[in-house]
């Protein structure tokens, strides 16, 4: 009987070893690191789509916190002028080994006050806080949808 008991305890315990070692591997899949170009490329596109429905609240969470007031202030001169119809990343790169990157945009967008529409691309510079646990932007680039 003991044989059964060992037996049985020893297939409990290469289970549990099995399913903590699929628990730790995991991490590295969902909880990761997210300095990296795909972490990059989706903190880009969350913070373009909340600019694009006009979430500025929500697109001000990705901004670093010394460039809080100017992004406002872009907003306040952009809000009601222009509709913006989408946007494309055109191309995104890591750079200092994780710590910043940059990321090209194609937005479409017309003035309210005139409906031909209009292409502008943007370079948004962004930082890998490790502070704020992800990607902030440093330089937005927005100024660049007012038409001249």
């Amino acid at each position: 009987m003991t044989s059964i008991r060992r037996m049985a305890l020893r297939r409990r315990f290469s289970l549990l070893l099995c399913l903590l070692s699929c628990l730790l591997g995991s991490c590295g899949l969902f909880g990761g690191r997210k300095d990296n170009q795909q972490g990059l490329l989706e903190a880009a596109d969350r913070f373009n789509k909340s600019v694009r429905w006009e979430d500025y609240r929500s697109a001000a969470g990705w901004i670093a916190p010394s460039g809080k007031e100017e992004f406002w202030d872009q907003v306040d001169r952009l809000q009601g002028r222009i509709r913006i119809i989408d946007y494309q990343v055109v191309d995104a790169t890591v750079e200092d080994g994780g710590a910043s990157g940059t990321v090209l945009l194609r937005y479409r967008f017309f003035p309210k006050n005139n409906p031909q529409p209009q292409i502008r691309t943007l370079h948004q510079h962004w930082l890998f806080s490790r502070e704020a646990g992800g990607w902030q932007i440093g330089r937005h680039d927005l100024q660049r949808l007012m038409l001249d």
